[in-house]
């Protein structure tokens, strides 16, 4: 999964592995050097409620328990793996079933 990085100079958006380019690109023209950090992940309004049901769920039933899209409500498959690409979830597959667990926590 490519991670999308921020510029230090130019403040310019892009994915991580086109910054090295970038980066030299910078020098040629400014003799600069270029630092990335990593851009904070955006999150849709049905990602959002859906961290917090799984919240709500770990209150619950315990940190650490897996569950299945079923347990949310109004939740899509699109949004699960949104997540699970993002870096929240994990997902386990078992009997052609999805099984999610949170990997960080709401708000952290």
């Amino acid at each position: 999964m490519s991670k999308t990085v921020i510029c230090s100079l130019c403040n310019s958006k892009m994915k991580e592995e086109s910054f090295a380019e970038h980066a030299k690109n910078h020098w040629k023209e400014n003799e600069a050097i270029a630092y990335f950090k990593y851009a904070e992940p955006q999150y849709s309004p049905k990602q959002l409620d859906a961290l917090e049901q799984i919240g709500a769920l770990e209150e619950h039933f315990g940190y650490g328990r897996w569950f299945t899209q079923g347990e949310l409500l109004n939740m899509t498959a699109h949004t699960m793996n949104a997540l699970v690409e993002k870096g929240d979830l994990e997902e386990q597959n078992y009997k052609e079933l999805s099984y999610y667990r949170i990997i960080k926590k709401y708000g952290d």
